[in-house]
């Protein structure tokens, strides 16, 4: 029965210690009788930024995206589109998508569990927690697919773009996208060889390293190289364990070369690879009754449950261990005016990536050595897409301009 009552009562929290507290309130002070609760510590949500002040008039520059396979001027594009630059990335210090996603409206990401991220368009997700259900919100980088959610608390780095196309985009992007979907689009060898780099330091010891250099090093070759490396040491302290169990690093690293034969087909061969490392799990006792506190007592004399404290007495040394691995190749062909089409072009990408997990869980979240979760996900995935995109001047007779794209993907 006690068993019963302890795992039943988990229960998730609120993202910052003054939002505990009022929860920890509003719940009043009669909990006797009631089941062991927990909740989870989420990071504080990041300021936007001042605007810059200044008596010249700021001017909107032109926001080009591929929402619709093709670069476009986002205002052309007839798609509920939030575009964030590379720029607005550094300087939110964002690393990682969901800490992206708080600056995106209708978006949501909870990223408690790195392994399990839960995300949602408009109120729309999937249970990620169960690997047997494909996400309701695709994740599509660089212009490839990624089959599981774990992909999007991989790092986020050396990045040009990120699109968050809300609503169904089946048509282009397969049936995996109900909600919406995540299209990042990562910085590519660029004409002159450049470098940048950028390092954070924050609260709890949170770092973070970041840089990327390449260029066109010929006519027919250039190349970038770009990684990042962070650290968090967290504030939720296991006094049982005597460490820190919302820890955090993570490193990874991006090759990419392009290849120019001739004028008319560029090519991109990208290698990608990212481990993430981490305690588990960011969870505190909430609520105990006198008869759980007195059991967990025997195994812990200073056992407690104030939720505000960030403190915890799990007695399993949980940990989690994920990574992926990926190897892509992105052929494009110009091939300009075809009959009564113009400006067409073909585009062909094949991609192998593999996706791994290994975690084990305190899911009592107490001294007691009551239930715990071993679990692990290899993923393998082997994908490929054709596509041929145009415009013509009217279809059959009919309008000023049809754009085409046509394809398959498997």
């Amino acid at each position: 029965m006690l068993a019963s009552a302890l795992l039943l009562a988990l229960t998730q929290v609120a993202a910052a210690q003054g939002t505990i507290a009022d929860a920890a309130h509003e719940a009043g002070p009669d909990t006797k009788g009631e089941a062991l609760s927990t909740i989870p510590v989420a990071e504080a949500a990041t300021s936007l930024l001042p605007v810059p002040a200044g008596d010249q008039p700021q001017q909107l520059q032109e926001v080009i995206v591929t929402a619709q396979k093709r670069e476009q001027s986002l205002q052309d594009v007839p798609i509920s589109v939030t575009a964030i630059d590379s720029q607005f990335i550094r300087d939110t210090g964002a690393a990682d998508l969901a800490r992206v996603s708080q600056y995106v409206p209708n978006v949501r990401v909870d990223a408690h569990d790195p392994g399990s991220p839960q995300v949602f368009i408009r109120g729309f997700g999937t249970n990620a927690f169960n690997p047997s259900f494909e996400s309701s919100v695709g994740l599509v980088q660089d212009e490839i697919y990624y089959g599981r959610p774990g992909y999007f608390t991989e790092s986020l780095f050396d990045i040009d773009r990120v699109e968050v196309l809300r609503g169904p985009q089946g048509t282009l992007f397969g049936k995996n996208t109900i909600a919406g979907v995540y299209n990042v689009t990562t910085k590519s060898p660029g004409a002159v060889f450049e470098g940048d780099g950028n390092v954070t330091y924050g609260q709890y010891n949170d770092q973070r390293l970041e840089g990327g250099a390449g260029g066109m090093l010929a006519d027919w070759l250039g190349v970038r190289v770009s990684g990042t490396y962070r650290h968090q040491d967290g504030q939720l302290y296991n006094s049982y364990l005597h460490r820190d169990e919302d820890a955090l690093t993570q490193k990874a690293g991006r090759v990419k070369l392009r290849f120019v034969p001739n004028e008319a087909v560029t090519s991109d061969l990208i290698v990608q690879s990212s481990a993430t490392a981490a305690p588990f799990w960011p969870y505190q006792l909430y609520k105990l009754d006198a008869d759980t506190r007195s059991y967990l007592q025997s195994f812990d004399p200073g056992v407690e449950d104030n939720p505000t404290d960030f403190r915890t007495e799990s007695d399993t040394p949980g940990s989690i261990n994920k990574g992926s691995l990926t190897f892509a190749l992105n052929n494009r062909w110009t091939i300009g005016d075809l009959g009564g089409l113009h400006d067409a072009a073909g585009v062909l990408i094949v991609a192998d990536s593999h996706f791994h997990i290994d975690q084990l869980n305190d899911l009592d979240v107490s001294p007691a050595d009551i239930a715990r979760l071993d679990s692990h996900e290899r993923h393998k995935q082997l994908s490929a897409e054709a596509r041929f995109s145009s415009t013509a001047d009217s279809l059959f007779g009919l309008g000023q301009q049809v754009e085409l794209v046509a394809g398959g993907f498997y």
